[in-house]
């Protein structure tokens, strides 16, 4: 493979992509982020959310990929910048959701009781 001088290589998965696939940071001298934006939320995930990479594969998988609520597909070019984890009380995960989802969740403190009276009221 030959690589062009308009690449730069990620570490941690020893890719060689284009530099727009790294994020900004004016601290280094290429201006650009040591690790590709795929490997830094892969991290982000893991170090935040405590769950490795593939077991997040397989929840999503499982629920189809997309929002375990609303159904909308969280991939965005293999990222999934805007999947929110759902817990339950006692810290389990109970799915990925889209981040409108996780926010109705939060106002309404995973209540079904709340939740019903906002179909209710809607209704």
């Amino acid at each position: 493979m030959t690589i062009t001088a308009n690449k730069k290589r990620c570490p941690r998965c020893r890719q060689h992509r284009d530099p727009s696939w790294f994020s900004r940071d004016y601290c280094r001298p290429d201006g650009r982020a040591c690790w590709c934006k795929v490997c830094s939320r892969r991290a982000y995930r893991e170090r935040s959310w405590g769950i490795p990479q593939a077991e997040f594969d397989k929840l999503i998988d499982l629920q189809g990929g997309g929002c375990a609520i609303c159904r909308t597909l969280l991939e965005a070019a293999g990222t999934y910048p805007w999947t929110r984890m759902d817990r339950t009380e006692d810290g389990r995960i109970r799915g990925a959701v889209c981040r409108e989802c996780k926010a109705g969740l939060v106002g309404f403190r995973s209540d079904p009781r709340r939740l019903a009276a906002a179909i209710a009221y809607l209704a």
